[in-house]
C-alpha cells in the first residue's frame, strides 16, 4: 500500500524511526554539551578561589516507598550498574571499591634496546600506532579508511579464548601522543575498555628515545640512544563464569605472561626482527 508521498508504510516506520534515532543522538549531545560547560564552569571555580559546595555524604531526604521501587526497576534494566533511590553514602561506596579493586590485577615491566636510537623508536612507533602489540591468535581493527589509531578513536579486537570460540571486544583510545624535547622524544599510547568487553582495563605503552644520558621508567639510568620500553596491563575479567574458571592468582599469572609477550614483541619491533602483524608465537619458533 502506497502513501500520497509513494513510500510504503513500511518504508515510511523506517524513515521515522531513523528521525527519531537522530533525534535521540542530538538530545543527549546537546545534554552531554551542557554537562562540560557546568564541569568547565566548576573548574574555574576553583582556580578562582570560589571553591564549589562539596556534596553531603547523607541522602537529603530519606526515600519513598516508590522511589525505592522505582531504583529496583531501574536496577534491572541497567545489568551491570547497582541503582539506589538517592546518593549512597561514602561508606557503602568504599565497601563496593574494595570489592572491586580485589579482582583487579596490575602486571608492567620495563625494558630497553640499547644504543637502538631513531630507528629502533621509529620501527616500534610504527607497530604501537596501529595497536599491533598482542602476540598469539588476535586480530586488530580500525575503523574503515583509517591507517593508525588516534585519541578517542574506537578499535575492536578479537582473540583466540579455546577453539572456535573468538569474542570481539571494543575498546577506546585514551591517549595517543608524542612530545619531542631536547633531552628526550617519548610516544605514549593509553587504551581502555568499553562495556563490550570480556575484561575491563586498561593498557598503557610508554616508548622513549633518550637524545641525552638521563633516567628512564623508576630512576634506571639510560644513555644517549637508547630506546625503553614500558607496558602496564590493569584489568579484571567482567563475566563470572570467566571469573569462575580462574583463580586471581592464575589470572595474574596469565597477565603478567601477556606482558611479557607483548614487551619482547615490541623490543623484537625496535631491533628489525618482527614486522607489524606478525605472530610473536612465530618469533619464538612455536
Amino acid at each position: 500500500k502506497k502513501t500520497d508521498e509513494g513510500k510504503s508504510e513500511e518504508e515510511r516506520k523506517k524513515t521515522d524511526e531513523g528521525k527519531s534515532e537522530e533525534e535521540s543522538v542530538g538530545e543527549y549531545e546537546r545534554k552531554t554539551k551542557i554537562s562540560v560547560r557546568k564541569t568547565l564552569d566548576r573548574l574555574r571555580a576553583f582556580g578562582e578561589g570560589d571553591t564549589p559546595a562539596k556534596g553531603s555524604d547523607k541522602a537529603a531526604d530519606e526515600p519513598t516507598y516508590p522511589d525505592k521501587m522505582l531504583a529496583v526497576v531501574s536496577d534491572g534494566l541497567l545489568p551491570g550498574v547497582d541503582v539506589f533511590p538517592a546518593l549512597p553514602t561514602d561508606v557503602e561506596v568504599q565497601k563496593r571499591i574494595e570489592e572491586k579493586e580485589k579482582i583487579i590485577v596490575a602486571c608492567e615491566k620495563c625494558e630497553a634496546i640499547t644504543k637502538g636510537g631513531q630507528a629502533a623508536y621509529d620501527r616500534i612507533k610504527q607497530g604501537v600506532s596501529v595497536w599491533d602489540i598482542y602476540g598469539g591468535d588476535t586480530k586488530v581493527y580500525l575503523p574503515k579508511e583509517k591507517t593508525e589509531i588516534k585519541k578517542d578513536m574506537i578499535i575492536a579486537i578479537s582473540t583466540k579464548l579455546v577453539k572456535n570460540v573468538y569474542p570481539l571486544s571494543f575498546e577506546d583510545v585514551n591517549e595517543f601522543r608524542e612530545v619531542d624535547y631536547p633531552a628526550y622524544k617519548q610516544l605514549r599510547a593509553v587504551v581502555g575498555t568499553r562495556q563490550e568487553n570480556i575484561v575491563d582495563g586498561n593498557y598503557d605503552v610508554v616508548v622513549t628515545l633518550f637524545k641525552e644520558d638521563g633516567k628512564g621508567h623508576s630512576g634506571v639510568a639510560r644513555e644517549a640512544s637508547d630506546v625503553e620500553i614500558h607496558y602496564q596491563k590493569r584489568q579484571n575479567l567482567t563475566y563470572w563464569v570467566m571469573q569462575k574458571k580462574l583463580s586471581i592468582e592464575k589470572y595474574r599469572e596469565k597477565t603478567q605472561e601477556s606482558v611479557d609477550k607483548t614487551l619482547e614483541k615490541l623490543l623484537a619491533m625496535g631491533k628489525g626482527k618482527v614486522g607489524g602483524g606478525d605472530n610473536i608465537d612465530a618469533y619464538h619458533g612455536a
